[in-house]
């Protein structure tokens, strides 16, 4: 990987744990990297910063006057200027969905049997979120049997209930720290749904931001 687009992962928020802690440290040892890197995310908030339909309209006119100049084929390079607005736009996303997540603090629940969810809770704040994740769907293929016909087994039930929406929570907010917009939005809109669950306001406020 050269180093733009190591500054390109940076930048974007997509660098994480060991790797951005050596990237961090490089630039501190180099100050042209750690310039480059600071342009570039100059650059990103500028974008951010300005209107869509200004810049919009700033480059067609880029372009229209390049495409007078230089025969440039015009709906193809209002096509590139597109892509390239909406690379930035998805970097500036990525990186809000990231805070977002960062923002959220986890806390520990009783889960099932003599387990809890530190394990879970320790992978998601180490960054280690694929684990996480993998965790979260072990235990929900631990489905137990009830017997609804008794309050024993009915309080059961319920308990396990709000097991699964802790971990929905937690995938949710894995999803948001790990920048997939795309996924957070499918979980929160999930638990958003049901009025009644313990996180659905949380849910519905997170949705409003992304």
């Amino acid at each position: 990987m050269n180093t733009e687009e190591r500054i390109d992962r940076y930048v974007s928020g997509l660098m994480e744990g060991d790797e951005r802690q050596l990237f961090e440290t490089e630039m501190s040892q180099d100050k042209n990297l750690e310039e480059e890197v600071r342009l570039q995310q100059e650059v990103v908030l500028a974008i951010q910063k300005k209107g869509l339909r200004q810049m919009m309209q700033d480059k067609e006119k880029e372009i229209r006057t390049r495409a007078a100049r230089r025969w440039i084929y015009l709906p193809s390079a209002l096509l590139a200027a597109c892509l390239v607005i909406g690379i930035f736009f998805r970097i500036g996303h990525v990186r809000d969905c990231k805070e977002l997540g960062e923002s959220i603090v986890l806390e520990a629940v009783q889960m099932r049997g003599e387990s809890d969810s530190d394990e879970i809770l320790d992978a998601i704040n180490a960054g280690k979120y694929e684990d996480a994740l993998c965790q979260i769907e072990a235990l929900r293929r631990q489905i137990p049997e009830f017997d609804l016909n008794s309050e024993e087994g009915q309080y059961d039930k319920m308990q396990f209930d709000n097991q699964m929406e802790d971990l929905d929570w937690f995938e949710a907010v894995a999803y948001m720290r790990m920048g997939k917009v795309r996924k957070a939005r499918q979980c929160l809109s999930a638990i958003a749904s049901n009025p009644d669950g313990a996180y659905a306001s949380q849910a519905a406020e997170a949705l409003k931001a992304l």
